[in-house]
C-alpha cells in the first residue's frame, strides 16, 4: 500500500522551535529513503502546532533531499489565504518537486485558535470565503499569457493578474490540488472537480465508504479511468500512531500523548483508552456515528470511543502493520500515518519513528507513486 508520513508535532517553548522544526525536517528525509510514497506538512497558526507553519517552506527545505517521494499539504486554509498569491507558492512548490506535489485545502479550522479573527474573518464567513478564493485561486493557476487581464474583485480580495503567472508549474494545468474534508457535500465536489479527498481522521468504514463513493463520483463525473485510478492513488486518510515494544506500552503512551487531548470529553467517563478503542460501536445509531467529534449535544462515551477510534493506530509493530492491512484490505490503499503525536517529546518520537521505520514498513509493504507521465508535465518542461 501506500503510506504517506504527516510530520505534525507541538511545541510548547521557543528553545524547542529550532530542535521540533528540525526534527520534522530529518525525519521526512528518513521516510523518504524507507520508501514513503509522500511526506506532508500542515499549516498551523499562534497555537505552537507544526511550528514550521508554512508547509511551503518546509517542502522547499527538503526538496532536493527526497527522492522520488512527493509532498503534500495536510492542510492549507484556503479561507485564510491571499489566492494570488498562494498560486505562486503552490506553483514554485510544484517547480521545486518536478511535479511530485499535492496541495490539500480546507474550509480553516474551529477550535481553541483565534485564525479567523487573526486573518480578519468570521467563521460564519468560511464557507463563502472558500469558494471565493478557490475560484481565484484555479483561475490563476490557468492563466497564460495572451488571457485577458484576471481582475479580482470579490468581498474577500483585490487585485489584477496580468501577462503570466510566474514561476510556472511543473506540471501541466497547474499543480494537483485536493479537498480536506469529511463532509459529504464537499467530498462530492472534489469528485466533481477530478481532485483526489483528504479525509480526516474517522471510522474505518466511513473511510472506505467515502472513498468509494469519491471514486464512485469521479467516474460518474466523466473522468477516465486513469484519471480516477491516479487521484484516488493521491486520495488519502489520516491516522495518529502511537507504538512501542509491546501494545500494553503502546497504550500506556497513548494515554499519556492523546488522553486529554480537546476533542475528548472525560469528566464522567472512566474508562482507558484502549476500552474505548475495544468498544463495540455496531449497535449505535449511525447518524450520530457520522457526526463529529465532540459536540455539546453528544454522548460523551459514544465520543470518546469514536474519537479512539477514528484517530488512533496503537501498538507494537505487528499491532500497527496488522491495524494498516485493515485498512488495505476495506479498499483503502493511502493512508497518512504520524508518530509526531503531542507535545514535543524527542526521545519518544524518535523511537516511534524508528519503529514505524524500520518495523512497520517492511511487514506492510510501502509502495511509491508512480512517476509523472510525460502527458503530465508541461510541454515546456518535457526536455528538461
Amino acid at each position: 500500500m501506500h503510506l504517506s508520513v504527516f510530520l505534525g508535532p507541538i511545541s510548547t517553548r521557543a528553545a524547542d522551535d529550532p530542535a521540533v522544526v528540525d526534527l520534522c525536517l530529518t525525519q521526512a528525509v528518513e521516510v523518504a529513503r524507507a520508501g514513503a510514497a509522500m511526506v506532508t506538512f500542515g499549516e498551523q497558526h499562534y497555537s505552537g502546532y507544526e511550528p514550521y507553519c508554512n508547509p511551503f517552506l518546509a517542502a522547499a527545505r527538503v526538496a532536493g533531499d527526497l527522492g522520488e517521494t512527493w509532498v503534500g499539504t495536510t492542510i492549507v486554509p484556503l479561507t485564510f489565504h491571499n489566492p494570488l498569491r498562494l498560486a505562486e507558492d503552490s506553483s514554485v512548490t510544484d517547480l521545486l518537486l518536478r511535479g511530485r506535489f499535492v496541495m490539500g485545502m480546507s474550509m480553516g479550522r474551529g477550535g481553541p485558535v483565534p485564525d479567523y479573527r487573526n486573518h480578519g474573518l468570521q467563521p460564519s464567513q468560511r464557507t463563502e470565503a472558500f469558494a471565493s478564493r478557490l475560484e481565484v485561486l484555479t483561475s490563476a493557476l490557468a492563466h497564460e499569457p495572451g488571457d485577458p487581464e484576471l481582475v479580482v474583485d470579490t468581498p474577500f480580495d483585490k487585485g489584477v493578474l496580468t501577462g503570466r503567472l510566474a514561476p510556472a508549474s511543473w506540471r501541466a494545468g497547474g499543480p494537483q490540488l485536493a479537498i480536506g474534508t469529511n463532509t459529504p457535500a464537499t467530498i462530492h465536489q472534489a469528485a466533481e472537480r477530478g481532485w483526489p479527498l483528504f479525509l480526516g481522521p474517522c471510522l474505518l468504514a466511513h473511510a472506505a465508504r467515502d472513498l468509494a463513493t469519491h471514486r464512485q463520483r469521479m467516474a460518474d463525473s466523466g473522468f477516465g479511468a486513469a484519471h480516477v485510478e491516479s487521484a484516488a492513488r493521491l486520495s488519502l486518510v489520516t491516522r495518529n500512531v502511537v507504538v512501542a515494544d509491546t501494545d500494553d506500552e503502546a497504550w500506556e503512551l497513548a494515554e499519556r500523548t492523546m488522553g486529554r487531548a480537546f476533542w475528548m470529553d472525560r469528566s464522567l467517563d472512566s474508562r482507558t483508552m484502549r476500552q474505548m478503542a475495544e468498544e463495540d460501536l455496531s449497535a449505535v445509531d449511525p447518524e450520530r456515528l457520522g457526526l463529529p467529534v465532540p459536540g455539546p449535544k453528544k454522548d460523551p462515551f459514544i465520543a470518546n470511543s469514536i474519537f479512539a477510534q477514528s484517530w488512533l493506530f496503537v501498538g507494537a509493530p505487528d499491532t500497527v502493520a496488522r491495524q494498516l492491512k485493515e485498512y488495505e484490505a476495506a479498499g483503502i490503499e493511502h493512508v497518512n500515518v504520524r508518530t509526531t503525536v503531542g507535545m514535543y517529546d524527542p526521545e519518544l518520537m524518535t523511537r516511534m519513528h524508528r519503529l514505524l521505520v524500520d518495523e512497520v514498513f517492511p511487514q506492510v509493504g510501502v509502495r511509491p507513486f508512480p512517476a509523472l507521465t510525460t502527458d503530465e508535465v508541461r510541454p515546456a518542461y518535457r526536455s528538461a
